[in-house]
């Protein structure tokens, strides 16, 4: 892409606050490659995210880049959807959780990076609107796994980066205290109790290499993927086939690829009456999903 305006959005809240430091290098390096303008901004908060939105005043030839995890690059598609401000997004992951950018392959090492925005062109991708209220880049689900993303705290991301991440959220997992849901996928209805659900864009969530390994980023539908309740070696082996991408044919895991979900149930259950959407503490109570085309451009790495 011809980039002749770039606006560079990070979060003081991802990662181990390196945003501004990454901001500043790969500001140096679009300039020293293709002469572009920059403009830096901070932004940690659905406030924050609207005003940098409203300070977008170029739309042709410019490029939002946002740094950071799923978090912050859901939050931002947001604004840009809710102010109908059309300009594509690149993200540059630095966060804790970067399944979205890691799927993609977004280059990791800066003069890539920006060689990668000069060369590509973006394109459309599918976003989940949840509950009429926030976007989903990657990933919105409940459940053991999702109480540990959302509880995890901006302290324990800063000290123990992604591998405490981990630790909590299998933690959670294994407690097994599961809730009967229902759920309406396209009309069909999975009434079953469970563990966790996730509906997932990409084929990477939670920092699971294939835990949707036939997803499509822009087929108009999302993949949906259900742990059922099971024993403690029944979750091992579910474990151990999502490591592998073959838990599809697990007894214990439901699979499917739909446009519209409503779950119900779980009320006074609390770690599936919130939901998690792309690691952000999402709405509570019953969760309606939406599947939309066309809303947004992202750089996509082709060349996997």
């Amino acid at each position: 892409m011809n980039i002749k305006k770039a606006y560079i959005v990070h979060n003081s809240g991802a990662g181990k606050n390196k945003g501004a430091i990454v901001a500043s290098k790969i500001a140096s390096e679009l300039k020293l490659k293709c002469e572009a303008e920059i403009e830096i901004f901070e932004s940690n908060n659905k406030d924050a995210d609207d005003r940098f939105v409203k300070n977008i005043t170029c739309f042709e030839n410019c490029v939002v880049i946002v740094l950071g995890g799923d978090g912050t690059l859901g939050a931002i598609v947001r604004s840009l959807i809710e102010n109908n401000v059309s300009v594509p997004v690149a993200v540059y992951p630095c966060g804790t959780a970067n399944d979205f950018a890691t799927a993609q392959n977004i280059p990791k090492k800066i003069p890539q990076f920006v060689d990668f925005l000069l060369s590509t062109e973006p394109v459309f991708i599918d976003v989940a609107k949840v509950c009429e209220s926030s976007y989903a880049i990657n990933a919105v689900g409940s459940g053991n796994f999702s109480n540990g993303v959302t509880t995890y705290s901006h302290k324990a991301k800063k000290f123990f980066g992604k591998f405490g991440y981990y630790f909590k959220c299998i933690g959670e997992f294994f407690k097994k205290k599961a809730c009967e849901l229902t759920f309406d996928c396209d009309g069909e209805i999975v009434k079953t109790q469970t563990l966790m659900y996730y509906l997932v864009n990409s084929s990477r969530a939670g920092g699971f290499n294939h835990f949707a390994p036939m997803a499509e980023i822009n087929d108009g539908k999302f993949d949906l993927v259900i742990v059922k309740k099971c024993g403690f070696f029944s979750c091992l082996k579910v474990f151990a086939d999502v490591l592998a991408g073959k838990h599809k044919k697990n007894k214990n895991v439901i699979v499917k690829t739909i446009s519209n979900l409503t779950v119900s149930g779980g009320e006074g259950h609390p770690k599936f009456y919130r939901a998690d959407i792309d690691g952000n503490a999402g709405p509570i109570g019953t969760l309606k999903v939406e599947i939309v085309k066309d809303k947004v451009k992202i750089f996509i790495n082709s060349k996997q």
